[in-house]
């Protein structure tokens, strides 16, 4: 629950809170092949903690005009997607609300195909970093009009001024005062630029104020307490909910690296193109968060070497990994990459930088090298395109590795946190999964 000196904050910009609508019967709904998961997942039981209940869940829907979504985003909303499918295979009921705009009919359409999940009709929730005071407002017409028992939220932000009595459990997997912090690690946070101090601010709101706090890793939930004096670690959940889809792979015609992240700093970038330089094959390089590309330039910089792929969804980046020769990400942060799943799905060769967040998940199951290395990153990118044996090797690491990180214990630990959130269960300390 939120401090004191946090409620008080709230107290004096926000109005009373409504009154929580009165308890709802549970859901009349007849008995399903789904309340067989915990037995093929590993996911405790007895149910009847969930069953019946009613969860609300936020999801990001932002575009610019006249522009696709990010294929960040995009990946994104299909993982929210599957989780709000896992929750509804649990036999509950999921109300999925946008914030910032407007669900789209290919949404809805994806929506529909999901039993036991529903979009909320009443307009999007707006953003938080837009409208602080509206957001709340609205977050709890949607609640009550839903009249949900427990809320899911995908951003700490949503949290910041909550009011709403019922329990909130908030997904974090992304922070710019950390990132910043990570950047610059011998100053003090005090001397972060204006718009990351704003953001910082909300995000230790809601994360003072959630229920449970889940990371996606640990390397992550550590620097969420370091950067914000969380009493209690986040939970780690990586957000491996979506149904894998293993392919067999494609022969290749020609020997090429395929690099990817949301990147963000310069230097990275031209590292990779200068290592690019030094190999046989062709290096082709997509940003996962920019909506528009030109091939010889990404993010302003000029490429001498690799090349800059224009954006594409999430189905066509997933056929250009299933031709691959490997996958570089070009991702140092601590959070938990979603492209890299993606591309040991689909029996890619991983390249990963030696970082705590890689390693906690793809220990043994990937190349690594030295971060900031140009030249061990030239050395990883032509080893994998002339050792045939050795790129099959760890590929097939990589597969086993994603193969093990999706389903079960995702969805058995999903289960105890849910279930503690709600008090029908304790949580002792902080979940970890794996």
């Amino acid at each position: 629950m939120a401090e004191g000196m946090n409620r008080r904050i709230e107290a004096d910009i926000f109005p009373t809170p409504n009154q929580a609508p009165p308890a709802k019967p549970a859901p009349s709904r007849p008995p399903s092949a789904n309340s067989l998961l915990p037995m093929l997942t590993g996911a405790p039981g007895p149910l009847s903690p969930l069953a019946g209940r009613r969860f609300l869940m936020t999801v990001a829907r932002e575009a610019a005009p006249g522009q696709a979504r990010p294929l960040a985003d995009e990946m994104a909303f299909e993982d929210a997607l599957a989780f709000a499918g896992h929750l509804a295979a649990l036999d509950l009921d999921v109300v999925l609300a946008a914030v910032g705009e407007a669900f789209t009919p290919d949404d809805l359409r994806l929506l529909s195909r999901i039993p036991g999940v529903s979009a909320w009709n009443g307009g999007p929730v707006t953003r938080p970093q837009t409208d602080a005071a509206a957001c709340v407002r609205e977050l709890q017409t949607v609640a009550d009009g839903v009249r949900a028992d427990l809320i899911l939220l995908h951003d700490p932000a949503l949290a910041a001024a909550r009011r709403d009595p019922r329990p909130t459990v908030v997904f974090c997997d992304a922070s710019r005062i950390a990132d910043w912090r990570r950047q610059h690690p011998h100053q003090a946070s005090r001397l972060a630029p204006g718009d990351v101090q704003a953001a910082s601010a909300l995000e230790r709101l809601g994360l003072h104020a959630a229920d449970r706090v889940v990371a996606p890793t640990r390397a992550f939930a550590s620097e969420l307490v370091a950067a914000h004096g969380l009493t209690l670690p986040p939970s780690v959940l990586p957000p491996v909910f979506r149904k894998s889809e293993f392919h067999e792979r494609r022969a290749n015609d020609a020997a090429f690296i395929v690099a990817g992240a949301a990147i963000a700093d310069p230097i990275d970038l031209q590292r990779l193109d200068r290592a690019a330089g030094q190999i046989c094959g062709q290096t082709l390089l997509f940003d996962t968060k920019l909506s528009v590309a030109d091939g010889e330039s990404v993010r302003g910089i000029c490429l001498e070497n690799a090349h800059g792929l224009e954006p594409m969804g999430v189905a066509a980046a997933e056929a250009l990994l299933l031709r691959a020769t490997a996958f570089y990400s070009v991702a140092t942060g601590t959070s938990f990459e979603r492209l890299v799943w993606r591309a040991a799905c689909t029996g890619c060769a991983l390249i990963l930088p030696d970082t705590r967040a890689n390693r906690e998940f793809w220990q043994g199951a990937a190349h690594f090298v030295e971060a900031g290395s140009e030249t061990a990153l030239a050395a990883a990118l032509r080893r994998m395109l002339e050792d045939d044996d050795y790129r099959r090797r760890t590929a097939a690491a990589g597969l086993r590795r994603a193969r093990a990180l999706t389903g079960g214990p995702a969805i058995a630990g999903l289960h105890k946190l849910l279930a503690s959130a709600l008090g029908a269960a304790p949580l002792t300390g902080a979940l970890q999964v794996p």
